[in-house]
Order: structure tokens, then sequence, then C-alpha cells
């Protein structure tokens, strides 16, 4: 049991990385686009990658990206909890 949730944990690892670390960095890019450039029109640029409105996916893309965090959250806690006993030596 503990390989498979390895082995799930490993593979969700891979699948969200790339949205998630997609959404950090537009999503900071943004902030300091806007806040520390003055660059309004980059920001927003960079929002509508951070939201997927550039690619017409607004409504699923944040409902992925909590899934992923969500999925990953609950994996790992899975294999916190779920620790080897250790084998009785004699």
């Amino acid at each position: 049991m503990k390989k498979n949730a390895r082995k799930v944990h490993i593979t969700l690892g891979v699948i969200c990385a790339i949205p998630v670390l997609l959404t950090l960095i537009t999503g900071m890019g943004a902030v300091i686009s806007e806040d520390y450039f003055g660059n309004e029109k980059f920001a927003d640029f960079l929002i509508s990658i951070h939201t997927m409105e550039i690619f017409g996916l607004q409504k699923i893309y944040p409902l992925f990206v909590g899934f992923c965090l969500f999925s990953m959250i609950v994996s790992g806690l899975i294999l916190v909890i779920k620790k080897p006993r250790p084998k009785n030596v004699q």
C-alpha cells in the first residue's frame, strides 16, 4: 500500500508541477509588474495567463489547480500517516 501511495504522489507531482508553477510565476509576476514597475498592460497579460483566460479555460483551470493542490496534500498526508511498522527483532 505504501508503494502505491508513493507512486500516486509522484505521479500527481509530475502532472501538477507545471500548472502550479505557471500559476505561481504569473501571479507573482503580475503583482511585481504592476506594483513595482507600474506596467499595467504587462500585468494584465500575465493575469490572463494566470487565469488561463488567454486560452478560454478560465472556468476549468482554477478548479484543476485547486484539485492538484488538494490531491497533493492528501496523498502527502497519507504517506506521513501510514509510516511502516517496525518488524519485531528477536
